[in-house]
């Protein structure tokens, strides 16, 4: 039986640029999606988010952690010639461990290295441009969920 992330790297790995965007947005959004609406069937909301902090989210954090997360070790352990899997999850675990909650954190390193992994196929800049569209559009999705609910 074939783990999980070697899985979803063989699936993912001849798909189109488009395609690999969407799912890669799709990854990333399923597990705080289902964490928002269990929070909000229960009747609690999110705290407002301020302005600055939005910005940070939107523009700052997608790039900043892409190339301090993702370029340095993704690529150093491509140069180890360590398994794509084996690559995905020692990213994961330090995207993780930057983060207030490591689940959280390690489930969104999952998708956004993976995306990074897959795009690298191509090129570096479509693995830089790829993963942080994708984190992008996934903190623009969290920002757009706390303000339809605060």
């Amino acid at each position: 039986m074939q783990n999980p992330l070697n899985y979803l790297l063989d699936r993912l790995y001849y798909t189109s640029h488009i395609r690999l965007l969407i799912e890669g947005v799709l990854l990333a959004s399923l597990f705080p999606t289902l964490r928002f609406l269990t929070w909000w069937a229960a009747g609690s909301t999110f705290a407002p988010t301020p302005t600055d902090h939005a910005f940070f989210a939107l523009f700052v954090a997608p790039w900043f952690e892409t190339l301090i997360i993702f370029v340095p070790i993704v690529e150093a352990l491509r140069g180890f010639k360590v398994k794509s899997w084996v690559n995905v999850l020692v990213t994961s675990v330090a995207f993780g461990l930057i983060h207030p909650s490591f689940i959280l954190g390690f489930y969104l390193g999952i998708a956004f290295s993976l995306i990074y992994v897959l795009a690298r196929r191509f090129s570096f800049l479509h693995a830089v441009m790829y993963s942080t569209i994708v984190h992008f559009v996934y903190n623009l999705f969290i920002f757009g969920l706390q303000t339809l609910v605060s």
